[in-house]
Order: structure tokens, then C-alpha cells, then sequence
């Protein structure tokens, strides 16, 4: 893919990347592994035509909605790394030209953590893909970053369920100077 012009996007879905969630159930373990594949971008052109705005994708079990969430705020089993969430607003979108920015180095958007493991087909600036291992445990322990559960637990007599949604949200800001999100 390389980079996304969110103009040209508004105006034609189909110029939007692509990203394939796939999940399996091991029933003996009680873990839950999750895979996305998604291809890589770059930087994001916007306000009608400036370029270089940095771009990331959001996995978690929260659906991220950029009206009123902060990227720094995302819940605790997304894909996102904790350092990526502290410093300054616009320090989260950075992008480099660097011929090394790819997912090897684990900077910008493509970050791995300790519940997403993150790897490329073709090395740097290729698709990338997260695998997320949960067991139940790390799953009933899953929040929002207001710290409420991102599952529903179901019992009766004969057995438990657990419910709950994986989302994957590609963002960058509209405008670089300023937080557009509530």
C-alpha cells in the first residue's frame, strides 16, 4: 500500500488499506490467538494535500472511535506499546524516511507488546502482521483505559461464555498541530 490520502479515501472506500482478522480457539488451553494481517503504510497525506503525517493501527478489544478517544488511551490488551502512549500529542506521529523505519526497528506504528507479536512477510515496509496469544485469564483481565472489562461473562449451570469484539482502527491526525479527538 505505502501511504494513504485520506481525501482520496473519503471520497473512494476503495482506496483504503486492507487488513484480514483471523481467530482460533484452542479449547484444551483456553487460549484465544489472534492474527491481523494488514498491509503497511507509511504516512498519510491530508488537509488537502499535506504530506507526512504518521500513521498507526489500533488492535483491541474496544473499538477505537477517534472522536473521543486519545491514542495514548487505548485499553489494556491492544496492540499498542506503553511508551508509544506517554510524551506529547504530536510525537505520536512521527514518521521517518529513514530506510530503516521499518517493523524491525519497533518504532512509530508498528510496535509489538507483551501480548502482540509482530512480523513482516517480505521484511521492512512490506504487510505486517500482529499475533496476539490470550489465555481466559489474560482476557477476563482485558480493559478499556477507563479501566472497565472489554468482555461479557455469561454462566449457567452447564457452562461459561465469554463475548467480547476485536477491532483494528488504522488513524493518523487530520491536522499535525493539534488533537482533533476529544
Amino acid at each position: 500500500m505505502g501511504h494513504v490520502d485520506w481525501d482520496a479515501m473519503l471520497a473512494d472506500p476503495d482506496e483504503a488499506p486492507s487488513a484480514a482478522l483471523s481467530m482460533a480457539v484452542d479449547s484444551d488451553t483456553l487460549m484465544v490467538t489472534v492474527e491481523v494481517d494488514a498491509d503497511f503504510v507509511g504516512w498519510a497525506t491530508a488537509d488537502n494535500g499535506i504530506d507526512g503525517f504518521g500513521m498507526m493501527y489500533i488492535v483491541d478489544f474496544e473499538s477505537y472511535d477517534a472522536a473521543s478517544l486519545d491514542v495514548q488511551k487505548v485499553g489494556s490488551c491492544a496492540n499498542r506499546n506503553g511508551a508509544m502512549r506517554e510524551g506529547d500529542w504530536k510525537d505520536q506521529w512521527v514518521y521517518s524516511a529513514e530506510a530503516d523505519r521499518g517493523v524491525d526497528v519497533g518504532t512509530g506504528a508498528y510496535v509489538g507488546n507483551r501480548f502482540w507479536d509482530l512480523s513482516t512477510s517480505e521484511g521492512d515496509c512490506s504487510d505486517v502482521k500482529w499475533t496476539g496469544s490470550f489465555s481466559w485469564y489474560n482476557l477476563l483481565n482485558c480493559t478499556n483505559n477507563d479501566k472497565s472489562s472489554q468482555v461479557i461473562i455469561a454462566e449457567t449451570d452447564d457452562w461459561v461464555n465469554m463475548t467480547g469484539a476485536v477491532s483494528v482502527n488504522l488513524v493518523s491526525p487530520l491536522v499535525l498541530d493539534s488533537d482533533s479527538g476529544m
